[in-house]
């Protein structure tokens, strides 16, 4: 099926020059949201690297595309444009 916004969030702070999985994603969101321990196989880097750089641009992302959206709908209704119906 279509990628949910949570999925494509998650793969847009998985990509990038330095591999991270997806187990490293969750690792990484519990330590920091929740304090849990990070696996010994986790460096300081890589959780600098996600949670400086990539999960501030992949939220960025996300509200860009949510204004947007608003922004279109309001225009549409405001210009009554047949089109979106």
């Amino acid at each position: 099926g279509p990628l949910g916004q949570g999925h494509a969030m998650a793969l847009g702070a998985a990509i990038g020059s330095v591999g991270v999985s997806p187990r490293t994603l969750i690792d990484v969101n519990a330590n920091k949201l929740f304090g849990a321990a990070l696996p010994e196989d986790v460096s300081d880097i890589t959780v600098s690297i996600l949670w400086t750089i990539r999960f501030p641009r992949a939220v960025c992302a996300f509200l860009i595309g949510a204004a947007l959206a608003a922004s279109g709908t309001v225009m549409q209704s405001v210009l009554r444009n047949p089109l979106a119906s």
